[in-house]
């Protein structure tokens, strides 16, 4: 799951798990292997190599949470940069063409943001049941509407969202003419009305013609908006330094194997001998992954993550604390 993989990533299992950005091993912890991970294993993980990828999957999922506990006691992720329906109306005249209809465009800088297409008024001048296609270029909506000629349909709950910066909406039948737009002419595009200033810069509206941009707009009216997401960030806190993340990530894998191992059902030599030993490596190991965390006698995952927002000017980010907090999960 996005974005705790982006955790789980820097750690593998060696002969079985390689992990994406090759960083650490579980047999990197001392008295962890394979065989030892299988002997551990139950039902829920029954194999050295399932229990390994349980654990660790475990372990980014508590490290994903604990790292944004950290960045929020200073930051914030802003939840919405801006959005707003089209400001433009539909005309009497109509126009049928391959792929024409609207574009729109996140103008925002920003590398944690989204866009989303939420709603749209669709208006053509044709009976029958055509395909609206909204995409990307890479993924693609299709949905199947019945038309009446000459009346508007609000179609709701699309929830259509995008990392990439243009969106084209247009009907997948070049046969059927589309309402032509009126559109303002003040700001970018057809113009929107939306609740902050930057609506007509950041989130642009703009016309679709034989899937080119264009000023003129034909059979739908949108409503967008532009949203920041903190997974991105958490993304892009694990990955501006992922030998120190996947150090404190290894500390947690191996506190979650020592407590599996006291708990484990199982009766054999490494479930069964040196139960004492395993209670002191799961204490040991916790306190080491706080330690690394919260950076005490050497600089940590908290002083990393100040340090690269600190650094980071994005529009999604912004300062919530002058004083940031240690922190760490039990």
């Amino acid at each position: 799951m996005y974005p705790e993989s982006c955790f789980s990533d820097l750690i593998g299992i060696r002969n079985t798990c390689e992990p994406a950005l090759g960083v650490y091993w579980v047999d990197d912890i001392p008295g962890i292997d394979l065989s030892k991970l299988a002997q551990v294993a139950e039902a829920a993980a029954p194999t050295g190599e399932k229990l390994g990828i349980k654990l660790i999957e475990s372990a980014s999922r508590m490290m994903a949470a604990d790292v944004e506990a950290i960045y929020d006691a200073q930051y914030k992720v802003q939840n919405q940069l801006v959005g707003g329906c089209s400001a433009c109306t539909f005309t009497s005249t109509y126009v049928a063409g391959s792929q024409m209809g609207i574009l729109i465009k996140n103008n925002t800088t920003s590398s944690f943001s989204s866009l989303v297409i939420d709603k749209l008024i669709a208006k053509v001048n044709s009976n029958g049941t055509y395909n609206i296609i909204i995409t990307d270029g890479v993924k693609s909506k299709t949905i199947e509407q019945i038309f009446e000629a000459g009346v508007e349909y609000e179609i709701i709950r699309i929830n259509f969202f995008t990392k990439l910066k243009s969106v084209k909406v247009y009907l997948q039948e070049s046969d059927v003419p589309l309402a032509k737009l009126s559109c303002p002419r003040t700001g970018s595009g057809c113009g929107c009305g939306g609740s902050t200033s930057s609506v007509n810069s950041d989130l642009v509206y703009t016309g679709l013609t034989a899937g080119i941009e264009s000023q003129n707009a034909f059979g739908f009216m949108p409503c967008a908006f532009v949203r920041c997401d903190a997974e991105d960030l958490l993304c892009f806190v694990a990955h501006s330094a992922p030998r120190m993340i996947g150090m404190a990530l290894l500390f947690k894998v191996a506190e979650l194997y020592f407590n599996t191992r006291l708990q484990s059902a199982r009766n054999n030599k490494i479930t069964g001998l040196n139960v004492d030993d395993a209670k002191e490596d799961a204490v040991k190991y916790s306190k080491l992954y706080k330690d690394k965390l919260n950076g005490v006698g050497t600089r940590g995952v908290k002083d990393l993550v100040f340090t690269t927002l600190q650094q980071t000017n994005d529009v999604c980010i912004i300062c919530n604390s002058l004083n940031g907090v240690a922190w760490a999960s039990g």
